[in-house]
């Protein structure tokens, strides 16, 4: 398997109906993904863009908490937004452009809150990469292993 070191965790998808999506992590994590209205689906939870987005927006939180921790800097309260851009518009799954479509560009507008001095926001302006951004940026190895079930 290369020079892969550590197996960390896995997130199972399951498809339920339409765009329905169940997703599973771990033991007891579980919820609907989907595809908006506007694309075709039944909006009954984030589609797969957006759950990429939120994993962005929640590492770049939880590592600035745990700068701020290590540093002891009394940070209380952050938020990420993040938009993205992307290569193409497409109508959704069903269009066949929705292939080709990438994300080309992610911005993250971020605020914190807190008595922070000069220095303690320059230790977060420098910790505010987190391993989401970094695998974004650095990229990875997907691979697929497709197991077909005959009826």
């Amino acid at each position: 398997m290369g020079n892969y070191k550590i197996k960390a965790m896995s997130v199972k998808a399951r498809h339920i109906e339409r765009f329905q999506v169940q997703v599973t992590a771990g033991k007891a994590f579980s919820f609907i993904a989907d595809e908006s209205s506007e694309m075709d689906g039944d909006s009954l939870g984030p589609n797969p863009f957006m759950l990429l987005l939120g994993s962005l927006a929640t590492c770049k939180v939880v590592t600035l908490f745990g700068v701020a921790h290590e540093h002891n800097i009394p940070l209380e309260g952050a938020d990420v937004t993040v938009t993205h851009w992307q290569n193409e518009l497409c109508r959704g799954p069903n269009d066949p452009k929705q292939r080709g479509v990438q994300i080309t560009a992610a911005d993250c507008d971020i605020t914190l809150r807190g008595k922070l001095s000069e220095a303690q926001q320059e230790v977060l302006r420098q910790g505010v990469n987190c391993p989401v951004a970094k695998t974004l940026v650095e990229g990875i190895r997907v691979s697929d292993k497709i197991t077909f079930e005959l009826a």
